[in-house]
Order: C-alpha cells, then structure tokens, then sequence
C-alpha cells in the first residue's frame, strides 16, 4: 500500500523507494511482497534503516518490527511504500482506522495458504481421508466453532489448489539465499 496521493501506481514504479515490512519471520508482511518484487525483477535489498539510500533500480526493504509501524511508517513519509497481510488491512481495529485513512493497495499477492496440515506416512489412509472431510467441512459444522476459535480464530479450512505453494516456494528460496 502507498499513500492515496503516491505517484507510485505499479510495482515497478517501487524502484529507488523504500519498502517497510513487519520483521523478517512474517510471512505475507515480509516474505510474499519480496518474492513478489523478485519475480517481477525487482531487487529488494534490505536496509538498515528506514533513511537508508536505495540504489536506482531496487527497492529498499526496511523492517519496521510491526504492523502498526509499517502503517505509521508510510503515513508519516519515513517509507513510500509499506505490505501487510490483507487481513490486516481488511479487519476493523488490527490497525488504528486514522492510520490507514488516505492509503490505498498498489499490489495484492495471489491467494496464498496461511498454514498447511500435514499428516505422515503412518496415518491409515481411511483416518487421512476421514480428518480431511472433518477439516473441509468444519465451518459448517457447528459443533467445531469452539475448535476453531481455539485454532488461532480458524475460519475454515480449504484444500490446496493446484500451484498453491508456488508463491510460498519463491519466498522460501529467496529467503535461503540471504546471508
């Protein structure tokens, strides 16, 4: 997200601005935007400041430590550009209203899987196929409310479309490449 009034209408219109992500273990506040800039060939380097320089032709990334400074951040013209999880943006009182007034979404990532259930070798392919049926139909299910509160306020449950980790695989290789 940029400020309304940005010049910045494209990913591409990032380079030589600074970018502020939530801290580096943030998945859709750290890892997805800057595999997003590197598949569209967009070097993100990280910064260790939010008044660090940027190279012409980068993206500086500078974390911000939390949601509600890489807002703060962008409001306050430290950074030109800050990411988050479309749930925080979304949900009413994650981040104070007057902060995210007079911003708006340059760029959203694909749908992307929040948390993955694995099961092992070992589980009897009946109870593998029994667990995923309960788990693709617990939001209908209303005696799994409580369950799924508990689940880290779990809404639902969705199967893994095809190239559903494919965004997910480019954060992880770009992470293990940093030193």
């Amino acid at each position: 997200f940029v400020p309304e009034t940005s010049p910045v209408r494209s990913l591409a219109d990032l380079r030589g601005r600074r970018l502020a992500l939530e801290d580096p273990g943030s998945t859709t506040g750290a890892l997805v935007p800057r595999a997003l800039l590197a598949a569209a060939g967009l070097p993100g380097p990280l910064l260790p400041s939010p008044g660090a320089s940027v190279r012409p032709g980068q993206v500086g990334c500078v974390f911000a430590g939390s949601e509600l400074n890489v807002f703060a951040w962008v409001r306050r013209g430290l950074v030109d550009a800050g990411a988050t999880s479309d749930l925080v943006w979304r949900t009413r009182g994650s981040v104070p209203e007057s902060l995210k007034r007079r911003l708006r979404v340059l760029h959203e990532s694909p749908p992307l899987p929040r948390a993955l259930e694995l099961v092992g070798p070992a589980l009897a392919s009946e109870r593998a196929r029994r667990l995923r049926a309960l788990l693709l139909g617990a939001e209908r299910d209303p005696s799994a409310a409580a369950a799924l509160e508990a689940y880290g306020r779990t809404l639902r449950f969705d199967a893994l479309p095809p190239g559903g980790l494919d965004l997910v695989e480019r954060a992880l290789a770009l992470q293990r490449a940093e030193p």
